[in-house]
């Protein structure tokens, strides 16, 4: 890759710059977030940037490779330090200011899309996003009601449902309104950017209920590919052997859901909180997922690698899934599924990648 940056202005989507010169550039993709760009530009540079009235892109031979928003500007010991963030960071603090819907049965998916058209369809907001129009059988958004019932262990549940509503009180930040409902539903969401004719316009994919490949002819390695060897282990807070859900309620008339392990170590118990549930059999399957992920045997979180013919980095994107292997000095061994959440290149050196990884 031999990359160039753009400096593109804002909201006009002009190209002022077609060779920025950004030292120290890396470049940033996430999954389900904002990417990112950072660097530094030389003292007197002679184009003018500007926080949310600028963006910088990564390009090469007509792909881009990351790049957003100008969001901060910093003129210190010589240098212009510049940070981006992605194109879905314009929905961060945003309210919804558009005229007031109570949706009912609704498409997650279609909330998403009405949230982008309402953010662009404002002067000074078009950004040249397009949203997949991908579907789900999911639906969200009820007549309002008071559920009442007794549980299966003789608990007395209720608790209020009502419409989805989009209005200044209920969706003052409309990132975190889209970010819930990726969580709920689920779906995964990624940037792309492109060229159409001489336009710089993005893309939001969007997966149900993921996006990504599993790739099983990757590897990264402790003795080929990985340039750092990662650290194995638990957070502090997050081995357990018996997880505690509680979902929607209050109090002793709160969903709940407990479910143990059979501990091999010191029982330790998580207890969470997610009113998104309203079902024991959600509650208890939410559970389920989180004991599977604080009871394996440590996890990584990050992954420093190079290129290589058993992992082409070009070949990777956030949200694909690959397995790590190999000893540690310490004589622990990696044998992981891992999932990539964010990949970071620095511009002047492609051939490695900095991975922000999960458990598969």
């Amino acid at each position: 890759m031999s990359a160039r940056v753009l400096l593109q202005e804002l909201p006009s989507g002009r190209v002022l710059d077609w060779a920025v010169p950004l030292s120290g550039a890396e470049a940033t993709r996430a999954l389900s977030g904002p990417g990112g760009l950072d660097g530094a530009l030389p003292e007197g540079y002679g184009f003018p940037v500007r926080e949310w009235g600028s963006a910088l892109w990564v390009e090469d031979s007509g792909t881009f490779h990351g790049g957003g928003i100008v969001t901060t500007v910093e003129h210190a010991d010589r240098q212009i330090r510049v940070g981006c963030t992605g194109i879905t960071g314009y929905a961060a603090g945003m309210p919804w200011l558009a005229p007031r819907e109570d949706l009912i049965d609704v498409d997650p998916l279609d909330i998403v899309r009405k949230i982008w058209t309402h953010l662009q369809a404002e002067p000074g907001g078009n950004l040249h996003l397009t949203v997949d129009p991908l579907t789900t059988p999911v639906r969200v958004g009820e007549e309002e009601r008071e559920v009442e019932f007794t549980t299966s262990t003789g608990d007395d549940v209720s608790f209020e449902t009502g419409p989805f509503r989009l209005n200044p009180v209920d969706a003052q930040d409309l990132a975190k309104t889209i970010d819930d409902l990726a969580a709920s539903t689920p779906f995964d969401y990624l940037e792309h950017t492109a060229w159409d004719g001489e336009q710089i316009v993005h893309r939001l994919q969007l997966g149900h209920p993921a996006i990504g490949t599993r790739h099983a002819q990757m590897r990264f390695h402790t003795t080929e590919n990985l340039a750092v060897l990662p650290t194995l282990g638990f957070d502090e807070d997050a081995y357990a052997s018996e997880v505690l859900m509680i979902g929607a309620g209050e109090g002793r008339a709160a969903i709940t859901a407990h479910v143990p392990d059979a501990p091999t170590r010191l029982r330790r118990v998580a207890v969470l909180a997610d009113k998104s549930l309203r079902s024991k059999a959600a509650a208890t399957r939410r559970a389920r997922e989180e004991l599977t992920a604080r009871t394996a045997d440590g996890e990584v979180t990050d992954l420093t690698v190079w290129d290589s013919p058993h992992a082409r980095i070009d070949e990777l994107g956030p949200g694909d899934t690959i397995h790590i292997a190999g000893p540690l000095l310490t004589g622990a061994v990696l044998d992981h599924w891992v999932r990539i959440v964010e990949i970071t290149r620095p511009v002047e050196d492609p051939a490695t990648a900095i991975l922000a990884v999960i458990p598969a």
